[in-house]
């Protein structure tokens, strides 16, 4: 299963959903991610705000990209480790197999019955964060006095 800024996708989320039927997780569907409207305008308005602020050559304003680019993602994985609780906490009483409340790991693997579990950040993610920590080293030189006086 594949989770992307717009959408929930993947070529097994149909498997996905028909054994987390066994142990009584709700279906997993873009409409319980009302986020997802919004997402792509979020990131959109950092690259923009970001172009902006490289354009301006003032590199002090860094720190607004950056602060957006932090807060999104932190948002992100609050939401992400809230809906994760509430599949894994919110079983349905009818279900075929019970099992007791679990947390699915938004990182790593997990192990439950026959069934392994691989969890972890794709290649969207890898760019936030190399965009975040560029913007950082950036913000750094700046307040190290390393930036060039004719910029």
């Amino acid at each position: 299963m594949h989770v992307y800024l717009y959408k929930v996708g993947g070529r097994d989320l149909v498997e996905i959903n028909v054994l987390n039927h066994y142990i009584g997780m709700k279906e997993i569907k873009d409409e319980d991610f009302p986020q997802f409207k919004i997402f792509p305008f979020w990131v959109g308005g950092i690259a923009i705000l970001t172009l902006i602020v490289a354009f301006m050559r003032k590199k002090i304003l860094v720190i607004l990209p950056m602060a957006f680019t932090a807060v999104f993602g932190v948002y992100g994985l609050y939401l992400l480790y809230s809906k994760l609780y509430d599949y894994g906490h919110n079983l349905s009483p009818k279900a075929a197999m019970k099992i007791p409340p679990f947390t699915p790991p938004i990182f790593g693997t997990n192990k439950f019955a026959q069934f392994t579990t691989l969890a972890y950040f794709d290649i969207g993610a890898l760019l936030i964060l190399i965009s975040f920590l560029l913007m950082a080293i950036v913000l750094g030189a700046n307040l190290l006095g390393k930036e060039d006086k004719n910029v």
